[in-house]
């Protein structure tokens, strides 16, 4: 799996390593491991093992971060296949990712709002293959422009060809 960082502030890096490499500090309320959608709570030390490759990356709530979609190579159409995964945007919370071309110019540029139950999905020029995973959404109910599909780590949908808006209303999230 190839992570596309685009903003800093979408991701929640290991921050605060004091005299213990295993110990880390989690100052937001939770964080969600990106690998697990295991959700661990914020404001207290956290003591995990892990090896160097193992090492989690946790979101913030509101985060929405690029997965590309070739493994086997840094250099590739970072927006084909791309992967966005939504982590538990907020009632009123608005957030844009930006997926840059082999050049550096701006692929997608995909703003994700939530108005109530509602999830609306815009990007510019368009999706083309890219596609959304909302974590922790276990069931959706009506969606427009997309279809979705129950995944492990919560709902993919996938727009429709062509389009560059789609609108999930979503009936239950598990955090």
């Amino acid at each position: 799996m190839s992570l596309i960082f685009t903003t800093r502030r979408n991701l929640i890096f290991i921050n605060e390593l004091r005299r213990n490499p295993k110990i880390i500090y989690a100052k937001s309320v939770y964080l969600s491991d990106t690998e697990t959608n295991q959700v661990v709570p914020g404001g207290r030390w956290v003591r995990e093992k892990h090896g160097f490759m193992s090492v989690p990356l946790f979101a913030r709530p509101g985060a929405v971060i690029a997965v590309g979609g070739t493994d086997g190579r840094p250099d590739y159409d970072y927006a084909d296949g791309a992967l966005l995964h939504v982590f538990e945007l907020a009632d009123g919370a608005m957030t844009q990712v930006r997926v840059p071309d082999m050049n550096g110019t701006d692929a997608i540029v995909c703003t994700v709002r939530r108005s109530g139950g509602t999830i609306a999905v815009s990007a510019a020029p368009g999706f083309g293959t890219a596609g959304l995973l909302l974590r922790n959404v276990v069931s959706v109910g009506t969606v427009d422009g997309a279809t979705a599909f129950p995944h492990a780590l919560g709902t993919l949908v996938r727009p429709n060809a062509g389009t560059q808006e789609c609108t999930i209303t979503v009936e239950r999230s598990d955090a």
